[in-house]
């Protein structure tokens, strides 16, 4: 094995601890997501009890409004499971297309088990019509990417104000043969630290490794990302120049 192996390896093991210690932070909120739409459904299968009990649903449209009800929330618990399902697949290094607007929908969707995001940050996505949405790519890398560039807006977020509420907007435009990806927060850069060498951070029990991890698979990938201040914002910015990517990470890893 030659050094670039190394050096990738290296960087391939703190991409999947960043991966998995990410996840791992979410468990609170997946925990408390998950109990409230359980506790709906027990609520309403225990309304349904009382009521088979005292002979009070004898009319069909009371029968078939507990009925929706039922597939309300199952529809919810089910949308809730597939949503962690498919970090999955959004974490496997082998190639596959990924559809960015369905990627984007599930980011929005995974983001709400912090629950600082889910009751404090609105987060909206807006993609130019002549946007590709298309991407062959291992998806690990968009999704490290993303998810370094999102968490870090919403920690500045709760570093600003815990109760505050907040609007973090996502844009998607063409780029040459590509797309450009564009993260804008109401957040400030350090200037105390350079945000892409390793170990920079002003957070207390952090690595700084996260930008440094994106900046490294976005440059093994051909893209370029960057960081930008303007308007009390900032602004992650992420340049695809090609919808194909070259390098196979499960043959490197």
């Amino acid at each position: 094995m030659n050094n670039s192996d190394n050096e990738f390896n290296n960087w391939y093991n703190w991409a999947l601890f960043y991966l998995n210690s990410n996840f791992g932070n979410l468990l609170p909120g997946i925990a408390h997501n998950l109990q409230n739409t359980v506790h709906s459904y027990s609520m309403q299968l225990e309304l349904w009890d009382q009521k088979l009990e005292q002979n009070a649903l004898t009319e069909t449209s009371d029968i078939s409004k507990a009925v929706r009800r039922f597939h309300t929330t199952t529809n919810e618990l089910s949308d809730f499971c597939d949503q962690l399902e498919q970090r999955i697949f959004y974490i496997q290094n082998n190639f596959t297309a990924v559809y960015l607007q369905d990627f984007f929908n599930w980011q929005r969707a995974y983001w709400i088990n912090n629950l600082f995001f889910k009751h404090y940050i609105d987060m909206s996505v807006m993609i130019d019509e002549k946007t590709p949405n298309i991407l062959e790519i291992p998806p690990i890398i968009l999704t490290l990417i993303i998810e370094e560039s999102l968490k870090n807006a919403i920690e500045g977020c709760f570093a600003i104000d815990p109760k505050g509420h907040f609007d973090i907007e996502l844009k998607l435009s063409p780029f040459e043969q590509g797309l450009k990806i564009v993260i804008a927060s109401p957040t400030k850069l350090q200037n105390s630290i350079s945000p892409w060498e390793k170990g920079s951070s002003t957070k207390q029990f952090n690595f700084g490794m996260g930008l440094p991890l994106a900046d490294y698979f976005a440059r093994l990938a051909g893209w370029q990302c960057s960081l930008q201040e303007a308007d009390d914002s900032t602004y992650f910015i992420l340049e695809i120049p090609s919808l194909k990517f070259a390098v196979n990470l499960l043959e490197r890893s």
